[in-house]
This record gives structure tokens, sequence and C-alpha cells, in this order.
């Protein structure tokens, strides 16, 4: 999956983009009676607005589903007009309004419709996005699936123009979470800081990896629990499953100043920061699903005490290129 942003010279119109993504049709006069209503020449709101929905446009073959968020309306028409309506109250930004966005899905991969609207989701709120209007629509004219996103940067309560800065880098790294998440396929996003985690030290645990025969805990976790940790975050139902999946590798999730740490249950001497194996298991985003922190029962305790599958069984690094190279030097 490839998300990415489409750039326009100048400033664009989204009632043009919106007509492109859900394939809207129009004759000319309808176009500039719609251009007319939208700048305010006519000013009976109520004629404007029912000549607008009788002159509804359906959407071509090439697009398979529509949908609208954060608008008032669940109708097309009606919500570019209210996305206008509401670019048109700030009077003062002057560069682009509209973000529009395309997400690419590898050929013959075809996603649920709630994969998807969560996907569409999880995207948008990456950039800083999530409570701005939009219309997005899916086209199947190719050979493979993609998703058009119209976003309006303005928002909808404070009027301000929002400019998602490093939106490549967050687009990609949320990329690389919905393709576990979702158990898709998995495609090269570029130099994003999990795909340097095991090759780039950042730190001491990062030069620990790749200097000595020995894996740091955090290198550890990032490269052998980290995915089933998010397979299982996708569908927990409290704190008691996340301690489960915890367990598994004979580790414990506990409460330790303003966040959460991740200890071995056999020695709890070494811990890591649990954000800093992934955001998604911070405490203040778990807290936000699950309520106030509870602590693994007894009987995941005991589960974390006969796991096969430690960091303590893992002294040496089972990577063969690392063994090699470190042989070598």
């Amino acid at each position: 999956m490839i998300a990415k942003r489409i750039l326009r010279e100048g400033t664009s119109s989204f009632k043009r983009l919106s007509d492109y993504i859900t394939d809207a049709k129009k004759s000319a006069r309808e176009q500039v009676e719609t251009e007319k209503r939208i700048t305010g020449e006519e000013t009976e709101i109520w004629e404007r607005t029912v000549e607008y929905i009788l002159d509804a446009a359906a959407g071509g073959e090439r697009v398979g589903a529509i949908r609208i968020s954060n608008c008032l309306t669940t109708e097309v028409d009606l919500a570019v007009l209210e996305i206008l309506s509401t670019q048109n109250r700030n009077t003062r930004a002057k560069a682009e309004r509209t973000y529009h966005m395309v997400v690419s899905f590898p050929p013959g991969e075809t996603p649920a419709d709630e994969q998807l609207h969560d996907i569409e989701d999880e995207l948008v709120n990456a950039i800083g996005l999530g409570e701005h209007q939009r219309i997005s629509a899916l086209h199947t004219d190719t050979d493979h699936l993609h998703m058009h996103v119209a976003i309006n940067q303005i928002h909808p309560q404070n009027l301000r123009r929002i400019e998602p800065y490093y939106d490549k880098l967050k687009l990609m790294e949320a990329c690389e979470r919905l393709e576990i998440k979702h158990d898709l396929i998995r495609t090269y996003h570029g130099e994003t800081k999990a795909a340097k985690t095991d090759r780039r030290p950042e730190g001491r645990a990062e030069a620990m990896d790749a200097h000595g025969a020995r894996p740091s805990m955090l290198g550890w976790i990032r490269r052998e629990v980290r995915p089933a940790l998010l397979s299982v975050l996708n569908d927990a139902g409290g704190w008691q499953d996340i301690h489960a999946a915890m367990a598994e590798y004979g580790l414990v999730l506990r409460r330790r100043g303003a966040g959460v740490v991740i200890a071995e249950m056999s020695d709890s001497r070494i811990t890591v920061k649990a954000s800093s194996v992934d955001r998604a298991l911070g405490l203040q985003t778990l807290e936000k699903r699950f309520g106030s922190f509870i602590s693994p029962n007894a009987e995941v305790i005991n589960k974390a005490g006969k796991a096969k599958h430690t960091y303590g069984r893992a002294k040496v690094h089972r990577d063969k290129d690392l063994n090699q190279l470190f042989e070598e030097w």
C-alpha cells in the first residue's frame, strides 16, 4: 500500500477535484451556474441549494464507492457546497486549501470496506487532518485498486488553514503500521524510522545491536515481538489481552512514572519504554482505548513464566548476516 500527496501548481478548486474523484459529469451551463452560486452571485441559500440538488450528477462507472466525512450531509453535491462554504469563510489564507491524497494497493489486493474506512481514517489522522471535512472515492478503472481523498485544509470550527508538515514520512510510517494491522501485502516505503531500526544506531540500545553479539532488549522486541503486539492490538478488548500477548514472549507491561515500561518477567532490572517500541503502545494511547491501566492478572503472569520465546534465550544474534559480519570482524 502506498499513500502520497498529489501536488498542484498554484491553488486548486475543491469543486473540480471533487468532480474528478467522484467522476461527476455536468454540462458547461451547469458548471457555470454552479460556480456562480458558489461565489455568491446568487444569495438565496434555499434556492441555490434546491437547484444544486436537482442538478446533482451520478457517479461514473470507474467509481466503486464514495464516502463523506465530517460533513453535516451525506449527499456529495451538498457536501461540496458545505466544504466550499467553509473554505470561503477563511479570507486570509492565500495558499492551497485542498489536500489531495491517493492511496494505492498492489494488483489483486482488495481490502474490505471496513478496512478501507480504517485505512483512510488512520492516514488522515496521521497528517493531522482527522477533524477536517473530506470526500473520498474508490477508483476501479485500473489493474490496481486506488482511493482518492480530497481534504479541506480549513478547519471547520476554528477556520484555520492547516498545512501537514513532514506528511510524506508520516504517511509512509502509517502505511507500515496499517499493513501489519490489516495483514496486507508489505510494501517498501523508503527510509522510515522503522525501516532503519535494524541498520543504523540511534542510541545505546541500537548501538548494542549494531556492534555487539548480544541484541539489545529494545531491538529484540522491535524485531521479534512488535508485529505480534500490533496485530493483537487491532482486536484487543481490554488490558488483559495486551498482557497476554506480552506473556507469549515472557514480557510484562508495568506502570512506571507517567508511562508504561516493558520488562522481562524473569528479570525486571532491564526495561524499555513501551512507546519506544511503537507509539501505539504509549500509555495515553492505550488508556484512551481501554481505560485506566490495569495490571496483569495471575493467569497472565503464570503464562509469562512458561514462555518459550524470551529475550533471555536470545543472547546471540540469530540474523545470519549479522553473525557472519561479527565473525569476520
